[in-house]
């Protein structure tokens, strides 16, 4: 399985702060583990992502999801697709959420292992996530057609849902997508297994997850503004749940990248579908221009002066470039 150049980048620093910090001797990594299995609360209380609303659930075939709804808006369902990280949770599409609730229907998931849905310790794939996408259109929408709005590897997998039952898609649009970068050296299921050796493993999340380390990645995002605490405190409780490590370690892993995801799965939607973007310290965009070549049912829009986040760095102009494609 192949990631982007940055996106690698961005993993193998997450690895080697992790490492540096638990195996800089042999007395702090057993000291850490310590720490991590007495003393890092793994059952914080999580409030909703959405204020004022509460997280439903619908039951899948690939496990318990949970979701945001309000329905009190009219015209086409709005459905509101995550990324996928350490701490990731429907709270990254929040500022969208707000802004169509009582507007026109506004769907929010959390997708498998990631805020109130369920946590297995199973293994996750692009195919799970692509499921879930499809199968809560069909089972709480009635089968759409729906407009989508995914953010970062969340375009992936709202693009396989698209590709697999396009009937349930009127459009996609795509916030800072991964899938145009430039593809490399592939991830072994090796390094996924050994982040995933049950006595280290969640000594090894925590120290991914802690307020220093989430505030650092998420700064990246925000580098002329401050992060937004909301934000930064959802991700620290969201991250310290019961069974929260295992999805992510399959991101850590390379294991939930498509390699093939631009021409085998973006190129063969049918759909009218944008991407939004501008810079991001995570992925590039290299590929896009040419993409875009004889593809008219595809165009891009370019959010200046945003940093991978637009929905939360610049909400209005991110807000009113949707509605313009919507």
């Amino acid at each position: 399985m192949q990631v982007p150049d940055k996106a690698k980048k961005a993993i193998e620093t997450a690895v080697k702060v992790g490492a540096y910090a638990a195996l800089g001797s042999a007395g702090s990594a057993l000291a850490w583990m310590a720490v991590s299995s007495l003393l890092v609360d793994h059952r914080r209380s999580l409030k909703s992502a959405i204020p004022g609303l509460e997280p439903k659930k619908l039951q899948t075939s690939v496990g318990e999801l949970g979701f945001y709804e309000s329905t009190t808006g009219t015209g086409r369902p709005l459905l509101l697709i995550h990324s996928i990280n350490a701490a990731a949770s429907a709270i990254e599409m929040q500022p969208l959420f707000l802004h169509w609730m009582g507007k026109r229907p506004v769907y929010a998931l959390d997708l498998p292992g990631f805020g109130f849905s369920s946590r297995d310790d199973k293994e996750y794939s692009p195919r799970i996530y692509g499921s879930a996408i499809a199968e809560f259109i069909v089972r709480h929408l009635g089968g759409g057609p729906v407009d989508c709005i995914a953010f970062s590897l969340g375009c992936e997998f709202a693009g396989l849902a698209a590709l697999a039952v396009p009937e349930l898609f009127a459009s996609l649009a795509l916030l800072s997508p991964t899938g145009f970068s430039h593809r490399i050296i592939p991830y072994s299921d090796f390094r996924r297994k050994s982040l995933s050796v049950p006595v280290w493993s969640q000594a090894f999340y925590d120290l991914l997850t802690t307020r220093t380390s989430l505030r650092y990645y998420l700064k990246k995002s925000f580098p002329d503004m401050e992060v937004p605490a909301e934000l930064l405190d959802y991700a620290f409780d969201s991250s310290h749940q019961t069974g929260a490590r295992f999805a992510p370690l399959y991101f850590l892993g390379g294991h939930l990248f498509t390699p093939t995801v631009r021409d085998e799965i973006y190129g063969e939607l049918k759909i009218p579908a944008r991407v939004f973007h501008d810079r991001d310290p995570y992925i590039s965009f290299e590929h896009l221009d040419q993409f875009l070549v004889g593809r008219p049912n595809w165009s891009a829009v370019r959010l200046q002066g945003t940093w991978g986040m637009p929905q939360w760095q610049s909400t209005a102009a991110t807000v009113e470039a949707l509605e313009a494609f919507l």
